[in-house]
Formats: structure tokens, C-alpha cells, sequence
């Protein structure tokens, strides 16, 4: 029950309509914002169901964030605020935790259960945000299964270094399969790493080679085990590198590219333009289940060009994906 009241999104009335669907309870201070392609809906939910009753009317304690298509709002992620309370099904394995339960340290900020919706697939996590005592900019994230008995999935670390990047550590089993994929002497620095559904998703920026070549990578794991016998495995492995259309790599990729821009240009099948030395690329290398594909970005501001190019791994086949070739 309850009525929306605010909200900025041309969709609301659809995503609207959805929240009350989907959630129980009384809805109230309801809000709609558009968000990088998505609509997120922020509101008050009064419930009673089961043990769990929650009565924070003034505060918002829900978040979820909806994709609107063909009139439908479909939920992607959302997020229910517990305060600052670990609940009593957690509270001993939160204790089990090392360092992080030790209240002369940490202090807990946030609990929250993060739901994540994949098709038809759903995933639920606890989410324990914490602040250290002793420095305030170093805080911590612990994530937990939602299904009994509870286990950590991982946990990371985020030291804000002010006009810096910030400094991110996770567990060390993390660390160790992060290692697995990129050996020494690859440098290693781990950017962020965050839940994606069942899996986590390990951001981190690798430089190898003579000369040195960095690129930025995602490597996506699967959590199999608990406690001390939890193991990560490789689901996928995005590598990102920016460079000039002249130092386009690997080489075989430019050769086929170059080929590719000849034939179409020569054969006049749609308006497009190869690129200069100078243009900028982005290569991106996915490895899902062993199978390697590349997408590469062409593109420069004058005169305007851009160009999204997919290739298989052995280069046979380029496929163009989109062109805006305003030469």
C-alpha cells in the first residue's frame, strides 16, 4: 500500500507499479532516478513477515535497480538495509571472522542484503560494510552466503588515498588464484573486487613484457567450498588495452584488420574509412571456457570516427559491429 512521491525517471509510473508488485508491505517515500541506463527505485518498506519486522519509517531502506523495456520493469540488483545490527543467523560466523570481528578495531557501519537477478537466476549475499577505529579512510566489506550455514565468500579491504587512487586488498586465497592467471614476473596491482551474482569479479591492472605493456583486466571466479577449503576458478578473463591503430597487438589482429578495412573499402559495402597510425584503439581479449574473442574500438575526434570491430581467435573473422564514420 502507500503512494509514490518524487522521482525524476520518465519511467516511473512502470517501475512504480513493479516495486509494489514485488515487494510486500507498506511502500512509502518512494523515488525514481535514472541511473546510468537503469532506473533506481529508493524507498521505505514497513513489513512484518516472520521474525523480521522493520519499522524505519524515516529512512529509506531499500534500493533496486530496474532495466525498462516494452513497458516492462525487470529487477537487476537491490539492496535491504539491516542497520548497523549483525543478525543473530550471522552473528556466530561473523565472530568466526578473522580480525574483522574484533570491536576494539572495526566498527560496523551498514549490514545489507544484496540481491542480484540474472534471467531467472537469483542470488542473495549479507553484506557487512566496516570502519577501522584507528583510521577512518580504511574500511572494510565482508560478504556472506545468505543460505545456512553461512560462509565468507571474501572479503576486501579499501584505504581511501585521497587525490590517489584508492588502495584495495582482498583475501589472500583471492590473491593467490589472481596469481594462478597472471604469474611472475607479471606486476600485479588489484584495482577493486566486487560480487556479481555467485561469482566474483576481481578487477586488476597487470604490466609484463619488455617493453612494458600494461593492460587492465577482469577475471571472473566461481566459489566452490567453505571456510579454509573455499577454492576460485576462472569462469572468464576480460584484458583491455589502449594504444595507437599503429601499435595495434597482437600483430596477427593488425595484419587481419588491415585486410579487412582493404577489402571492404575496395569492395564499397557500407561507408567506412581505415584508420591512421595515430588513431586511438581499444582491444579487449575475453577468454570464456577457453574460447578467445577480441573486440576492438577505432575511433579519433578529428576528423570524427568510430569504428567496434569483433574478431575470433585465430583472426579469420572480423565482423563489424557498429560504424559512425562522420568523415
Amino acid at each position: 500500500t502507500g503512494t509514490g512521491d518524487g522521482g525524476s525517471s520518465a519511467n516511473r509510473a512502470i517501475v512504480e507499479a513493479q516495486v509494489r508488485a514485488d515487494y510486500d508491505g507498506t511502500i512509502s517515500g518512494l523515488t525514481v532516478n535514472e541511473k546510468r541506463g537503469y532506473e533506481v527505485a529508493t524507498f521505505t518498506r514497513t513489513y512484518t513477515r516472520g521474525i523480521s519486522t522493520d519499522t524505519r519509517a524515516a529512512k529509506p531502506n531499500m534500493t533496486t535497480w530496474y532495466k525498462v523495456a516494452g513497458n516492462k520493469a525487470t529487477p537487476k540488483q537491490s539492496a535491504e538495509v539491516l542497520g548497523t545490527t549483525i543478525p543473530d543467523s550471522l552473528d556466530t560466523v561473523f565472530k568466526a571472522t578473522p580480525k574483522y570481528s574484533d570491536t576494539s578495531l572495526w566498527t560496523v557501519t551498514e549490514v545489507e542484503i544484496k540481491i542480484k537477478d540474472k534471467g531467472t537466476n537469483e542470488t542473495r549475499m549479507y553484506e557487512v560494510e566496516l570502519v577501522n577505529k584507528a583510521n577512518a579512510k580504511l574500511e572494510a566489506e565482508l560478504y556472506y552466503s545468505v543460505a545456512t550455514p553461512h560462509t565468507l565468500l571474501y572479503s576486501k579491504e579499501t584505504l581511501d588515498a585521497d587525490d590517489n587512487e584508492d588502495k584495495v586488498v582482498i583475501d589472500q586465497a583471492l590473491i593467490t588464484a589472481v596469481k594462478v592467471v597472471y604469474p611472475s614476473p607479471a606486476i600485479v596491482q588489484v584495482i577493486d573486487a566486487e560480487m556479481e551474482g555467485a561469482q566474483i569479479e576481481v578487477e586488476v591492472r597487470v604490466t609484463t613484457g619488455t617493453p612494458a605493456v600494461t593492460t587492465e583486466n577482469e577475471i571472473l571466479f566461481n566459489v566452490t567450498g567453505t571456510g579454509a577449503d573455499t577454492t576460485y576458478t576462472v569462469a572468464s578473463i576480460e584484458s583491455e588495452v589502449e594504444s595507437t591503430y599503429a601499435n595495434l597487438l597482437p600483430a596477427e589482429l593488425k595484419t587481419a584488420i588491415d585486410a579487412w578495412f582493404a577489402d571492404t573499402v575496395a569492395g564499397n559495402t557500407t561507408t567506412i574509412t581505415a584508420p591512421v597510425a595515430t588513431y586511438e584503439t581499444t582491444v579487449t581479449t575475453i577468454t570464456v571456457n577457453s574460447v578467445v574473442t577480441y573486440e576492438i574500438e577505432i575511433e579519433n575526434d578529428s576528423p570524427a570516427y568510430d569504428v567496434e570491430l569483433k574478431a575470433n581467435a585465430d583472426f579469420t573473422t572480423i565482423t563489424l559491429v557498429t560504424n559512425d564514420d562522420n568523415d
